[in-house]
């Protein structure tokens, strides 16, 4: 027979033992939920900055709700950018890429359509491919970009973010 241990396990085994990150073991879930309204004149490039988090947190889920918000079509990317409106962005699209809300989208979890289930431990920064760890305190936005879209909008995006605080 053959066991295999996670990592907070086999920190656990070590002796003496390791503490584990509170990010991935006993730390705790947090939550951010949002509901906006789209405008109707949003275009391609408009932005809905939906949460502010922090760099070193660690994002477990993203779940997002919406009516068909375009009679037509209507595509958007879920990503990073830095936080304060105005900013760069810094990962259009480390979430999701050309997610259709063109059709109502009843629950659908965005956190693992790009990055892969093996990420769920990361924080924010390496989620957004970020290269130098930023200083503590350091504060992101999850943002959704439209990407393409044919006019007119309306209709309600719904999001719902757990994740665990690494301060």
């Amino acid at each position: 027979m053959t066991t295999t241990n996670s990592a907070s396990i086999a920190a656990a085994l070590t002796s003496p033992p390791t503490k584990s990150d509170v990010r991935h073991s006993g730390g705790r879930v947090r939550v951010k939920s949002e509901t906006v309204e789209i405008p109707a004149a949003f275009a391609a490039a408009d932005q809905v900055r939906f949460f502010t988090v922090k760099a070193h947190d660690s994002i477990k889920s993203i779940r997002m709700w919406s009516d068909d918000i375009a009679t037509t079509s209507c595509t958007i990317d879920w990503g990073i950018y830095p936080a304060g409106a105005g900013s760069a962005v810094i990962s259009l699209d480390c979430y999701a890429t050309d997610v259709d809300h063109a059709v109502a989208i009843l629950d659908q979890e965005l956190r693992y359509e790009i990055l892969d289930i093996n990420t769920m431990n990361q924080a924010v920064w390496q989620d957004a491919g970020v290269s130098t760890e930023p200083a503590a305190g350091t504060e992101y936005e999850l943002v959704a970009t439209v990407v393409a879209v044919t006019l007119p909008l309306t209709g309600t995006i719904s999001v719902l973010m757990t994740y665990t605080s690494g301060d």
